[in-house]
C-alpha cells in the first residue's frame, strides 16, 4: 500500500446479508527535521528554525542544558518551521532538538544544536549614530541593541556638553522638534537597562535651518535601496521591479563611479520605464521662495524629457477635474532645445524658457539652477542667467501636498524618460542671489581674491586685510559684521581698482567693534551692481578669557590656527561639514605668546566646512572653503 486515502472493500456472503465499504489511509511516520539552527538574541531570547518535514502535521521542539540530558518540551503542536524561545536564562547553554509529529505519533529527533545566551550587563555604547535637519527640526538614528528598555537622546549647545536629555525612547529614530533654526546643536545617544545606563554615542552635531531644505548627493553604490536626503527627511525609492548595476542593456538606474561623476558618485538615468526615482508625498508643501540647484550631463537628446516632475496623479484625462491639475517640472530640452521650467495650478499654466538655445551634451556637466524670489523665476545655466519671468502668480506651495514626485521622468506613464547623469540636487527654501548662484556652480569671479585677515588692535580695534591678484569691472568692496556670523550689516565701501592685473592690497580698521566676537564678510560689488562674497568669514574675539587673537584658515590641505595668548589655556578645535557631520576634532594647548597650529586635511573632500574653536567657555566660528 501507499500512503495515502486507499478503500477495501470487505464482502462475506451470509445469505443474502453483505457488509458495508470500510475506508482508511495509511500514514508513515514523520521524517526527522533538518537543518535546525539556533541563535541566541541577546540574554533573554533564543530563535530557532528548521527546514518542513515530510508527513508532519506539526512539530514539538525539546530543550536541555547538556547534551545528554533530560530534554524537555518547550513548544508543542507548532505549524511553523521557527520559534522564538523566551524562557531562557543569562549566561546560559541550552541544547535543542525538534520532532515531526503526526497521528502515529513523534518521529525521531533531530541532531542537537547548541546555542548560548549572553550575560545581561548593562549596555554597550551606542553606535551609528546619524542625524539630518530640517526646518525646526534635527532627526537622530542610531543601531539599536538587544536587552534594552530604553534610550536616551541627549542635547547641548556646547561641545562636549553639558548635555540635557529632550527624550526617553524604545526605538530610534526621534525627530527633536524643540530646536530653534540656525543653532548648533550636539547630539548624544545613550542604552539603558534594569542594570543601569550605558556609555553615551560619540558626539554629532545639527544645525536645523529653514534655508537648507533637501539635498541628493547621489553618493551611492549600486546596491543602494534608497537615495538620501541629507538635509531632510525626503528620501528617495526605486520602482520594485528596478534593475540597478553597470550592465548597460539590463539596467535601468546606475550610480557611477567617482571618475565619471561630477562629485564623488552621481546617478545615470537610462531613458528606460523604470528609470527613476520617486520622493516622498508634499515635497514642495511650505516652500514659497526657493532655489533648485543641479548638475546634469545629457547622454541622448531625448525632448520632452523631464528631469523632475512634482505633481498631483499619475495620468490627467479630460475626466480630471481641473482643480487637480497641479505640477512643477523641469525640461532639460525643449523646443529649440531651450531649457523649461514649468509650474501649474489648475487651468494656469506658467513657464519660464531660456533666452537661447543651449546645448547640453555628453561631453560635459551642466549646472542648472531655478530660483523664485516672489514673483519672479530666474533661469541659470553655468552661473548664467538664462531665462527670467515676473508676475508669475503661482509658488510652489500653492500645490499642496502633491503626492507623484520623481527625478527622471514625468508623472504620465507613457511620457519620455530621461538618459543622462544626475548629480547634487538641492533644494533651498529661499532664492539664492546671482552671486551665491556663481559661487554655488564654482565659477570664474571678477575679482581673483587672494587672501582675507583680522587682527585685534590694542586700541579695541580690529584690523582687515585683503589683497587681489587681478579685478574686472570692479567698483567697491563692502565689509558687513555680525555679532552671531548669523546676521551681517554694512559698515563701509572701499574703493575697487575697477580693471587690474596686478597685485592689490586693500586695508580697513573697524574702531567700533562689538564687544565679543565680530565676524566679518568682505563683499565684491561690480559696476554693473553684481556683487559676490569671499568665501571666507573672519572672526575676533575680544573678550576670549585668554585675551588672545585667533586666526582659522585652510592652505594647502591643511588647517592653520593662530592665537596671541596672554595665559595658558586648553582649547577644543571642531571641524563640520555642512550637514552638522563633525569630520576632525583637536584638543590642544595654547601658551603665553604667540602659538601657531597646523593640521592635516588630507583626507577631507572639497567643499565648505565650518571650523569652531572653543576656549575657556567661549567660541566663534569661521566658514572654510576646501579646494
Amino acid at each position: 500500500l501507499t500512503v495515502g486515502e486507499q478503500v477495501i472493500t470487505l464482502e462475506v456472503v451470509s445469505g443474502d446479508f453483505d457488509f458495508d465499504r470500510m475506508d482508511f489511509s495509511v500514514v508513515l511516520p514523520a521524517v526527522t527535521p533538518t537543518n535546525l539552527i539556533a541563535a541566541a538574541y541577546g540574554s533573554a531570547k533564543i530563535n530557532l528554525s528548521w527546514s518542513a518535514s515530510a508527513n508532519a502535521t506539526s512539530y514539538k521542539l525539546e530543550r536541555s542544558e547538556s547534551t545528554n540530558g533530560t530534554f524537555t518540551v518547550v513548544a508543542d503542536n507548532l505549524t511553523a518551521t521557527t520559534f522564538d524561545d523566551e524562557t531562557v536564562l543569562p549566561a546560559t547553554t541550552y541544547y535543542y532538538r525538534v520532532k515531526g509529529v503526526n497521528i502515529l505519533g513523534d518521529g525521531v529527533a533531530s541532531t542537537n544544536v547548541i546555542a548560548t545566551t549572553a550575560a545581561f550587563t548593562i549596555p554597550a555604547k551606542v553606535t551609528g549614530v546619524t542625524v539630518a535637519a530640517g526646518n525646526a527640526w534635527v532627526n537622530i538614528g542610531w543601531a539599536t541593541q538587544v536587552d534594552v528598555a530604553e534610550y536616551l537622546v541627549k542635547r547641548a549647545t556646547m561641545p562636549g556638553g553639558p548635555y540635557v536629555t529632550v527624550a526617553t525612547v524604545s526605538n530610534t529614530p526621534y525627530q527633536d522638534e524643540t530646536v530653534a533654526n540656525n543653532t548648533t546643536y550636539y547630539y548624544v545617544v545613550s542604552a539603558k537597562n534594569s542594570l543601569g545606563e550605558g556609555d553615551v554615542s560619540d558626539e554629532i552635531i545639527a544645525m536645523p535651518s529653514n534655508e537648507d531644505y533637501a539635498y541628493w548627493s547621489f553618493d551611492h553604490g549600486n546596491t543602494a535601496t534608497a537615495v538620501t536626503d541629507s538635509w531632510g527627511a525626503f528620501n528617495g525609492s526605486f520602482d520594485n521591479d528596478v534593475s540597478i548595476g553597470t550592465n548597460t542593456s539590463t539596467s535601468d538606474l546606475t550610480f557611477l563611479e567617482a571618475v565619471n561623476s561630477h562629485l564623488n558618485n552621481s546617478l545615470r538615468f537610462r531613458g528606460k520605464a523604470k528609470s527613476y526615482v520617486k520622493l516622498p508625498a508634499g515635497i514642495m508643501s511650505d516652500v514659497n521662495d526657493f532655489t533648485i540647484s543641479l548638475w546634469y550631463r545629457q547622454i541622448s537628446n531625448v525632448s520632452g524629457a523631464r528631469i523632475f516632475d512634482f505633481g498631483v496623479g499619475d495620468e490627467y484625462t479630460t475626466s480630471t477635474p481641473i482643480a487637480d491639475r497641479n505640477m512643477m517640472y523641469l525640461i532639460a530640452r525643449g523646443t529649440d532645445n531651450k531649457v523649461v521650467y514649468g509650474i501649474q495650478k489648475g487651468s494656469t499654466i506658467e513657464t519660464v524658457e531660456t533666452a537661447a538655445t543651449l546645448q547640453i551634451g555628453a561631453q560635459y556637466w551642466t549646472h542648472i539652477v531655478i530660483t523664485q524670489a516672489g514673483n519672479t523665476v530666474t533661469v541659470y545655466v553655468n552661473g548664467a542667467q538664462v531665462g527670467q519671468k515676473t508676475g508669475m502668480t503661482i509658488k510652489p506651495s500653492d500645490l499642496g501636498a502633491t503626492t507623484h514626485n520623481y527625478f527622471g521622468r514625468s508623472r504620465f506613464a507613457g511620457s519620455a524618460r530621461i538618459d543622462g547623469v544626475m548629480d547634487e540636487f538641492k533644494i533651498y527654501s529661499k532664492a539664492l542671489t546671482a552671486s551665491e548662484i556663481i559661487q554655488l556652480n564654482g565659477g570664474v569671479l571678477p575679482v581673483d581674491f587672494l587672501d582675507f585677515t583680522a587682527q585685534k588692535q590694542s586700541a579695541s580695534g580690529v584690523m582687515l586685510n585683503w589683497s587681489t591678484a587681478k579685478e574686472q569691472n570692479n567698483s567697491h568692496f563692502e565689509i558687513l559684521r555680525s555679532i552671531d556670523g548669523k546676521s551681517f550689516k554694512k559698515i563701509i565701501n572701499v574703493k575697487g581698482s575697477i580693471n587690474s592685473n596686478e597685485l592689490r592690497k586693500y586695508q580697513y580698521t573697524d574702531r567700533l567693534p562689538h564687544s565679543g566676537a565680530n565676524y566679518y564678510q568682505l563683499k565684491q560689488v561690480d559696476l554693473d551692481g553684481k556683487d559676490v562674497f569671499h568665501p571666507k568669514v573672519v572672526a575676533v574675539s575680544l573678550s576670549l578669557d585668554n585675551k588672545g587673537d585667533v586666526k582659522i584658515y585652510a592652505a594647502s590641505n591643511k588647517l592653520n590656527l593662530e592665537v596671541k595668548a596672554m595665559e595658558n589655556a586648553d582649547f577644543d578645535l571642531q571641524l563640520s561639514d555642512l550637514t552638522g557631520r563633525r569630520v576632525k576634532s583637536i584638543k590642544d594647548r595654547v601658551k603665553t605668546g604667540t602659538n601657531s597650529f597646523q593640521y592635516s586635511l588630507e583626507n577631507l573632500t572639497s567643499g565648505i566646512y565650518i571650523a569652531t574653536y572653543f576656549s575657556k567657555g567661549e567660541k566663534m566660528s569661521v566658514k572654510l572653503v576646501l579646494n
